[in-house]
């Protein structure tokens, strides 16, 4: 199986700071691979994501947004769907690798949708885009910060965007959920102590962290990144960490994937 992202996604910064001393001057910025996507994917990760952090609040979220290549006969999700039921087995989608968030996306997508779908996993997303570009694949989850300059270009074609309402950016593609009822797919990131850290110096830190979300400059950032900041209560994003963790095993185990 590939490995995912860089520093086998993820995993050696988070045990680093999983083991540092619970002093609130070691932080972490997790992400849905590190704290609910690699505990079903690593038999033997180095952390536990539950017990060995303190969560101080969410940061951003993401929507994945699915692209086709231009020539693919298709401009929406459902005309997609209907013709990948027309062609059973003969599509192909690309990923960044076994379990990525790209991989768990379409996954979720296909099954949700009753498709049949060949997964064709990349090393890098460079030969992958190549490959999509030039209708070789046809599909893939991409952000929305790497997706914008291929679709303004016209290299792909943009039918579906995995949040629960329209993006700004892209205003006139609905959501994925329009079509197939309840999908959703973000990548997000939430900052993270280690645990043991005092409730005093918890409460500081989401203070502050929310601070920094409502300032309208990182408001103008992160929009240009096509991220949403979500500020959150620690409780309310330990509740949510819980949540997608549960949803995340579900995906990994329909698709078999494993990272070791």
């Amino acid at each position: 199986m590939s490995k995912i992202g860089p520093a086998r996604g993820g995993n050696l910064a988070a045990s680093a700071v999983a083991t540092a001393p619970a002093d609130g001057y070691a932080l972490f910025l997790g992400l849905i691979s590190t704290h609910a996507i690699n505990v079903h994917l690593y038999q033997q990760l180095p952390y536990d994501p539950i017990k060995d952090f303190q969560p101080i609040g969410r940061v951003a979220q993401a929507p994945l947004l699915l692209v086709v290549p231009p020539t693919l006969p298709v401009k929406s999700v459902s005309e997609f769907i209907a013709h990948a039921k027309a062609n059973p087995g003969k599509l192909n989608y690309g990923s960044a690798g076994n379990g990525s968030a790209s991989h768990l996306a379409m996954s979720m997508f296909s099954t949700m949708a009753g498709i049949q779908l060949v997964h064709v996993p990349y090393k890098g997303t460079g030969p992958l885009k190549v490959d999509l570009f030039t209708g070789l694949l046809q599909g893939y989850f991409d952000a929305q910060v790497s997706a914008t300059g291929d679709i303004q270009a016209g290299k792909v074609r943009l039918i579906g965007v995995g949040s629960r309402g329209r993006l700004p950016a892209f205003p006139e593609v609905a959501p994925i959920s329009e079509t197939v009822a309840g999908y959703e797919f973000n990548t997000w990131y939430g900052l993270f102590a280690p645990a043991g850290l005092s409730a005093e110096r918890v409460r500081f830190l989401n203070r502050t962290l929310n601070q920094v979300l409502a300032d309208p400059s990182t408001r103008t950032r992160f929009d240009s990144q096509g991220l949403e900041a979500t500020p959150s209560t620690p409780e309310a994003f330990a509740a949510f960490i819980a949540s997608e963790t549960e949803r995340m095993g579900k995906v990994v185990k329909q698709t078999g994937a494993r990272a070791d």
